[in-house]
């Protein structure tokens, strides 16, 4: 081995063994990959150059990584050089397709050819070159060539074989007459020999039944421009199969169940169907095969697939969308097989692998010109007798509706409304979730029409309050029944992560009393971290004795992380009769505001308590 640093330029053709020299059993399209022998002691101020510095007319070079450089020829023209600077190796690259064909030399030089400033000759190698044989065997003579190939004659020891080559080929075809194989008759008749060529102007018609004649007879399959011919293989100007009975016309002809179009698979070892007819029991045209994946459609930019039934266009799958032809319809159904009459489900999948997040959003397009609307339908479709009695359900840990439609389904009438099982029947939205959040922009469904049901799924609302949560309207403020708990709340300016304010926040409780004893219609948890305004009504109506008391208490609530503080500011207290009490304090337990009456004994008194709360409530570092 050299003495260290040192360049040696190695190649390896199609991730073969490494080799050095004159390398010339390089083919068409083989993959070159150039290493160096050893980078040992290697000085990398000046990177390693690496150079395809000669090679055959009409070459396009290595793909991408390798640069062009255009250097001066020592007869003065120019040429380009393609060259990869650095430790290496460089990107591999192809040799060219055939027909091109000649010599590529290359060259390393480590450390720009110099040793302690001194040009050192180990230090470049040139010695190493590809090269692929021409048409016969013959040979090419590189620009700018030495001795890579010979190391006597240099370059002229091609030429020199090109002239014998040349002359080989000569005195075969001025060989006597005598002397040529014996000639087949190809017309009708049998073979024959004869030591005369036919006249020039003597020809004789090869037609498809003569050749598949010759080819029955041959001892080996016949190769024409790198295509097998077998006998039977060709009838009029088509291929055909072997078979019985192909098809009459067409370019492409096969029997039934068969398949018509087939290749090899990548190792060699097998066949890959590609186009077959009638190898099922419906006598599909079949694309691929269930067993080899082989299918991958792929068309132009700008194109799209279109799909039509008989002359109608169904549907047009273009990049990133699928658009429906004049049917306006795009059905997904389970039909046949085990899933035959089940759920068809569309799921939005995220970067992962498999279903998990990413949303599933559906989305109308803009709103067209003068009243023209683009809404997104949710339909529940009617059964055989024509009663809408499918559900639209919506399940989700948090359901919010920034802006509702005036209407679900189709447009609800006056006298829908009038009549509760007409709406319910066509005109139902269950919402299962354990969480509905309404926020302000809500307000535009005040002046529409609907229904909003909240509440188990299998039962339906009605002006029983004792029912779910019924919030509908019609014309009228947003309704709500059963003890429910309405939030508006509205967007803050200048909000700050961590804090929460509700504005206002509304809670109502009934409580029945048929006694003198204090009794608790609500308590209210006020959080830590809290200051807030509180109103709290209670009225209080005795139907047996007619008394009646209105209270109205307003005043401020404040609770840094133990007790809390409750300070009233104002009351008013108007009572008519015999006195019904009340109390309003914290409790015990320092963190609720409880609301206490006492009624009539033994008269049933109903209680009313209505507290409105604006709170601010800060999380504290």
């Amino acid at each position: 081995m050299p003495t260290t640093p040192y360049a040696k330029l190695l190649v390896s053709l199609n991730a073969g063994p490494t080799q050095s020299g004159a390398i010339t059993t390089a083919a068409n399209l083989d993959t070159v990959q150039l290493t160096a022998e050893s980078t040992a002691q290697w000085d990398l101020t000046t990177p390693p150059r690496w150079e395809i510095y000669s090679y055959p007319p009409g070459w396009t070079g290595p793909a991408a990584g390798w640069t062009t450089e255009s250097v001066t020829l020592p007869n003065g023209g120019t040429a380009d050089v393609y060259v990869y600077l650095g430790l290496g190796p460089p990107p591999s690259f192809a040799l060219p397709a055939s027909p091109m064909w000649g010599k590529f030399l290359l060259r390393l030089t480590v450390q720009g050819g110099l040793l302690n400033g001194i040009p050192t000759p180990t230090l470049i190698d040139d010695t190493t070159a590809l090269e692929i044989l021409g048409p016969g065997g013959m040979r090419d003579t590189a620009s700018l060539e030495g001795t890579q190939f010979s190391s006597s004659r240099a370059w002229n020891d091609s030429v020199q074989e090109n002239w014998r080559t040349i002359a080989t080929a000569l005195g075969a075809a001025l060989a006597p007459y005598t002397l040529t194989p014996a000639v087949v008759a190809s017309g009708a008749g049998s073979a024959g020999v004869s030591p005369l060529y036919a006249r020039g102007d003597h020809s004789h018609q090869l037609t498809f039944a003569v050749l598949n004649t010759v080819l029955a007879a041959a001892s080996a399959p016949i190769t024409v421009n790198g295509q097998t011919l077998t006998s039977g293989g060709f009838i009029g100007p088509s291929f055909r199969s072997n078979g019985a009975a192909p098809a009459t016309t067409g370019l492409l002809r096969g029997e039934h169940a068969t398949t018509l179009v087939c290749a090899r698979n990548s190792g060699n070892t097998d066949n890959v169907p590609l186009v077959s007819y009638g190898t099922d029991a419906a006598d599909h045209v079949t694309i691929g095969d269930p067993v080899i994946p082989c299918m991958r459609f792929v068309i132009a930019s700008g194109c799209d697939f279109e799909f039509y039934h008989d002359a109608d266009l169904l549907y047009t799958l273009a990049q990133g969308s699928i658009s429906v032809g004049a049917t306006n319809q795009l059905n997904i159904l389970h039909t046949i097989g085990a899933g035959a009459g089940q759920d068809a489900t569309i799921e939005a999948q995220g970067g992962a692998a498999t279903f998990a997040g990413g949303d599933l959003v559906l989305k109308s397009g803009a709103a067209g010109t003068g009243s023209t609307s683009g809404n997104v339908e949710l339909d529940a479709r009617k059964n055989a007798a024509g009663t809408r009695t499918g559900s639209v359900i919506m399940k989700g840990n948090t359901t919010t509706f920034a802006q509702f439609s005036h209407h679900v389904g189709d447009n609800i009438t006056t006298a829908e409304f009038a009549a509760n099982t007409t709406v319910l029947d066509t005109k139902e939205l269950v919402l299962d979730a354990s969480n509905i959040a309404l926020n302000t922009s809500l307000g535009s469904y005040g002046g529409g029409t609907g229904i909003l049901y909240v509440g188990p799924a299998t039962t339906e609302p009605t002006a029983d309050e004792t029912t779910g949560t019924l919030l509908w309207s019609k014309d009228t403020a947003l309704k709500a029944r059963n003890e429910c708990r309405a939030i508006l709340c509205p967007e803050l300016e200048g909000a700050v992560s961590g804090e929460t304010a509700w504005i206002p926040q509304v809670k109502a409780a009934r409580v029945t009393t048929t006694d003198a004893v204090l009794t608790l219609a609500y308590s209210y948890a006020i959080p830590a971290h809290t200051i807030g305004d509180i109103e709290i009504v209670i009225l209080g109506k005795c139907n047996a004795t007619g008394d009646w008391t209105r209270v109205k208490e307003m005043g401020a609530i404040y609770r840094f992380g133990g007790n809390a503080t409750w300070a009233m500011s104002t009351q008013e207290v108007q009572p008519f009769g015999a006195t019904l009490t009340y109390t309003t304090a914290i409790s015990g337990g320092g963190g609720e505001l409880e609301v206490k009456v006492q009624g009539i004994n033994p008269e049933t008194v109903k209680w009313l308590v209505v507290i409105t709360v604006k709170q601010l409530t800060t999380v504290e570092v």
